[in-house]
């Protein structure tokens, strides 16, 4: 990621609040090295006046050095004795050709090419994509990859999010500045997750 981050997960509930992960565990199976972690979604912060659905809710994190890549594992177990309705997004922000200024940087996903000049917002999605405007471009999604790149004429850099089967869409913010670059941010249906279960999504990154 020379730099950049991954797996940073955010609720579509705008209430919730910041989750703090611990290391959980580390280990190495088959050859493939895996660390863990792990968080329990808190009360809402504030005034808000209701009890946050989501309270205790289990989250964790697995980043497991693959053959094929950084394969990253986002599992959500409900303890309660209630369904738990939730939805979020996975945000990824690689630094793809930092160490060379993030030349003719761009962005591939679906047939669709995002540079530095494009609209701010793209949203990739199984449904019917919605009517474009100046800051937001809706484009129509199976599942693809998104690839990010970059390139001086002589050194390149690639950088692969290969989503894994459950991802309603990805959603791809741009800043309009190579300098600052843009993120891969995987999205998931609204989930209803019954007591005693687990939701569980994974992706690749290379």
């Amino acid at each position: 990621m020379a730099g950049g981050k991954a797996a940073r997960l955010i609720f579509y509930d705008t209430n919730q609040p910041a989750l703090t992960f611990k290391q959980q565990a580390v280990s190495l199976q088959n050859g493939i090295p895996s660390v863990s972690f792990a968080a329990e979604v808190p009360a809402y912060e504030g005034a808000v006046p209701y009890e946050n659905p989501l309270l205790g809710l289990k989250i964790t994190r697995k980043f497991a050095l693959t053959p094929d890549g950084l394969k990253i594992t986002i599992s959500l177990f409900n303890p309660s004795k209630n369904i738990m309705n939730c939805g979020f997004r996975i945000w990824n922000f690689p630094q793809t050709g930092s160490r060379f200024g993030r030349k003719n940087l761009n962005l591939a996903c679906a047939g669709i090419n995002i540079g530095p000049s494009a609209a701010e917002n793209h949203h990739f999605r199984k449904a019917a994509p919605k009517k474009s405007d100046a800051k937001n471009a809706y484009h129509r999604w199976n599942g693809e990859k998104a690839v990010s790149s970059a390139s001086d004429g002589i050194l390149k850099e690639q950088i692969e999010f290969i989503p894994g089967p459950g991802f309603d869409g990805i959603y791809i913010w741009n800043s309009n500045d190579a300098a600052s670059g843009h993120t891969v941010e995987l999205k998931t249906p609204d989930l209803k997750i019954p007591p005693g279960a687990t939701a569980e999504f994974s992706y690749l990154i290379r």
